[in-house]
């Protein structure tokens, strides 16, 4: 490319994005440095990211948990027993004087 084809705009972006010597040595001679040295807080900042990431990830590992169902419905025939969390237990036995299909019992604990 030569110079008379550059416009003045990529002069001015040429100048800001290339960076001078001075610097350029800078960064090399402190990558290479045999006795660089850690700061001593950064294993410590690394060691805090990874303590909130796992109780971020705990936390909503547990709040997508299914819950328990609060009453548990089993039965056969026309006996129907529900069961509640804290181990209540109603025995519904439902006589049919008809042979209509589609009767339900709803049962709340108290």
């Amino acid at each position: 490319m030569r110079d008379d084809d550059v416009t003045s705009a990529e002069r001015r972006l040429r100048a800001v994005l290339q960076p001078d010597d001075e610097r350029v040595r800078h960064v090399i001679a402190g990558a290479l440095s045999p006795d660089r040295q850690i700061h001593p807080l950064r294993p410590l900042g690394l060691l805090a990211a990874c303590v909130v990431a796992l109780l971020v990830t705990v936390q909503l590992w547990r709040a997508s948990a299914p819950l328990p169902p609060a009453l548990h419905i089993s039965g056969t025939g026309s006996v129907v027993v529900v069961t509640s969390a804290d181990g209540k237990r109603w025995v519904v036995n439902v006589q049919r004087e008809s042979t209509a299909r589609g009767e339900y019992v709803i049962a709340f604990p108290r």
